[in-house]
């Protein structure tokens, strides 16, 4: 009796019997797969969750957080999440909605008719709350401007307004007219972010934190508005019109102010908490079924994000071999994120990798998929 037992053991530990042995087992494959896209070098380090079903949470990593020290990234490394930070400030503007005190259709300027200034920036006499969630407002990117990233090295801890950043699209030609055409822009969430603070007499990151963080238990998750973040790990920055060294995040310590980016990003997360807030967001756990509805409606445009059927309110839409997911890509200098939802299956994973520039052909969405293909097949081995 007390061989068997032995032996049944043995098997447990090696992942052939029971709950225990199959997460070992998938974790395993997956994190094969993780290391697979360090094994070149171009991928300095990444990281990777997975929440399946809500009861297996996984969180892996893979090569290093840097490179010349030989520092090993680990699970829970903290990042940028740029863009995906503009589902925080959605988040904030549809919850005052659902309080009454923002409408989607408000005209923009009904917040902004004493600024005579903000009649400077294109389009904006037409343009409504919803047109800024679904960027189909047809005004420019503000960060498209090579002076501001000349300010940001000329004057790296300026902290910026609203006004500065849309000063830098005053009086551009629009990119479309408004609501016939669809054009990603931060510009859009700089507004969201001004109407927030106008609404609520806060400060935004203080709503953020009020209403996002804190009820969906975020601990991993700060804003972004000082140049040294706690936990931040280096980035490998290769865009070279930046004007930024190739190392950035050194000791924690950003470049420039990154409050920058505040609503159209403006803040550091881990994949831990990101593949949580892609679930509680997109499964009906942070609002009711009709805000989840919004936020999931496709506009009915073409748009130019790779692997992309369509874009909601601060939401990409994909549609694949296992069926439609949502969620959100970002973008900031040295690092790049992805976190998606898979509603048919309740499987939501995150990735955040330290370096700004994939390898060619690489594509974030490509690499979920890889990740939800190996989670799928060991559904269907134990079926």
């Amino acid at each position: 009796m007390k061989k068997i037992i032995i032996l049944v053991s043995f098997f447990i530990a090696l992942g052939f019997i029971g709950e225990a042995g199959t997460e070992i087992s998938l974790k395993h494959e997956l994190q094969v797969e993780l290391d697979r896209i360090t094994a070149n070098e171009q991928i300095p380090g990444v990281t990777f969750s997975a929440i399946i079903r809500g009861d297996n949470k996984l969180d892996l990593a893979s090569g290093y957080s840097d490179v010349e020290n030989k520092i090993k990234m680990k699970a829970g490394d903290i990042m940028f999440s740029g863009s995906i930070g503009k589902t925080y400030a959605a988040a904030v503007i549809l919850q005052l909605y659902e309080e009454g005190k923002v409408d989607v259709n408000d005209p923009v300027m009904k917040y902004f008719k004493d600024e005579q200034w903000f009649k400077r920036v294109p389009n904006i006499e037409k343009v409504t709350i919803r047109m800024l969630l679904n960027h189909t407002t047809g005004i420019p990117r503000y960060a498209f401007d090579s002076s501001v990233w000349k300010e940001m090295k000329d004057n790296p801890d300026k902290v910026w307004s609203g006004k500065d950043r849309l000063e830098m699209v005053f009086d551009m030609k629009p990119v479309h007219k408004v609501g016939v055409e669809w054009a990603y822009s931060d510009t859009n969430y700089i507004i969201l972010g001004m109407i927030i603070e106008k609404v609520t007499g806060n400060d935004y990151y203080s709503e953020m934190k009020k209403r996002c963080l804190s009820p969906f238990d975020h601990k991993n998750t700060n804003p972004a508005d000082k140049r040294k973040l706690k936990g931040l790990v280096t980035g490998y920055c290769r865009v070279k019109e930046l004007l930024l060294p190739d190392k950035v995040g050194v000791d924690s310590i950003f470049p420039f102010n990154p409050q920058m980016e505040w609503t159209g990003g403006g803040v550091v997360s881990n994949t831990i908490d990101l593949a949580k807030w892609a679930r509680q967001l997109h499964s009906g756990k942070a609002f009711n079924n009709k805000i989840t509805e919004l936020i999931q409606k496709p506009v009915p445009f073409k748009t130019d994000i790779k692997g992309a059927l369509s874009y909601g309110m601060a939401t990409i839409i994909w549609k694949d071999e296992f069926g439609i997911s949502y969620g959100h890509t970002g973008f900031f200098p040295g690092y790049v994120s992805i976190m998606q939802y898979y509603p048919e299956h309740d499987i939501s994973v995150a990735i955040q990798i330290n370096t700004d520039t994939l390898p060619e052909g690489m594509v974030l969405n490509n690499i979920t998929k890889n990740f939800i293909k190996i989670i799928k097949l060991r559904d269907k081995t134990e079926k």
